[in-house]
């Protein structure tokens, strides 16, 4: 070699097995902020599931007086709610693994808030049982990309306990908070058309 010249640098082969995985990241920094935002986050999204379960059940009388459905329109409002569903976890579970969990949840989550603006400005049962279909797509996808979201990110020890909180209280939640505002609509409020606004 010339005098003066630098010694090329070696740098050693690493392999892609001795790399820690995002596992091992999320298990050497544990339980912090970021969980509990991404758990906060998530279960809003999953109070829409405890929502549309809780408000499918309180509108029966509302549409029976509106409407003068039949009860097997009723049932039938009730199947097509979790056709929706159904149709919303799977279509929700090829999107997230095709786009990622978080624009899944988002994009869902819009589908969800335009089903129920639809739902709130419906004028014949048939609208309004498309607009829940659309609701039961909306709330089935994001309810499942936020529990594997959620799963994703949480440390080994606590990934259980993050996502049954999340599903759980997130149910529950949007279970009570539909319910008070139905009973605050329909006592205050009053009319025919008080579920409009809850």
């Amino acid at each position: 070699e010339a005098a003066g010249e630098p010694e090329p640098l070696i740098v050693p082969h690493v392999s892609e097995s001795s790399l820690p995985s995002l596992e091992d990241q999320l298990n050497t920094v544990g339980l912090g902020r970021f969980q509990l935002f991404v758990a906060l986050g998530t279960g809003l999204f999953v109070m829409g599931d405890g929502m549309e379960m809780a408000a499918v059940s309180m509108l029966s009388k509302a549409l029976l007086v509106e409407w003068g459905v039949t009860w097997k329109e009723l049932a039938l409002l009730g199947s097509i709610i979790f056709a929706g569903y159904i149709a919303g976890n799977i279509w929700g579970g090829y999107c997230s693994d095709r786009f990622g969990r978080r624009w899944a949840l988002f994009a869902f989550g819009l589908v969800f808030l335009f089903g129920g603006f639809c739902s709130v400005v419906s004028y014949s049962f048939t609208v309004f049982a498309i607009s829940r279909f659309v609701t039961g797509v909306g709330i089935g996808a994001a309810a499942g990309s936020a529990s594997s979201l959620m799963a994703e990110c949480s440390p080994t020890m606590h990934r259980g306990k993050l996502t049954m909180m999340v599903t759980g209280l997130g149910t529950a939640a949007g279970m009570a908070l539909v319910a008070a505002a139905g009973i605050v609509c329909h006592n205050h409020l009053g009319g025919p058309e008080w579920w409009r606004i809850t």
